[in-house]
């Protein structure tokens, strides 16, 4: 999949910023019905191209619903203390897809 990247991504001063895609469908049996991916860092106005993979199995049949979202964390430097949080700066948009047999 890809997408038209809105802002700058990567350390940008003392926070990195991430593009973070997931998408999910209800829980089943024998199937994975979640697979999510963060996207490395892009200048805004890039296509930025992922992949969603279902780790450890197979895709569960159905339509799943996904979102792409921009998040911000601390930029820390080895051995020294950080925060730890993930903010979610927004919605870059929202997407579905579906699996058939």
């Amino acid at each position: 999949m890809s997408f038209i990247a809105p802002d700058r991504t990567g350390q940008i001063g003392g926070a990195v910023r991430r593009y973070q895609v997931g998408a999910n469908i209800a829980q089943r049996q024998g199937c994975v019905a979640s697979a999510g991916n963060t996207v490395g860092a892009s200048r805004a106005g890039a296509r930025v191209f992922t992949r969603l993979i279902p780790a450890g199995g197979h895709w569960c049949t159905g339509t799943y619903k996904g979102k792409i979202i921009e998040t911000t964390s601390p930029h820390c430097e080895p051995g020294k203390a950080c925060p730890a949080f993930v903010g979610i700066l927004k919605v870059v948009g929202t997407f579905k897809f579906r699996v058939e047999n």
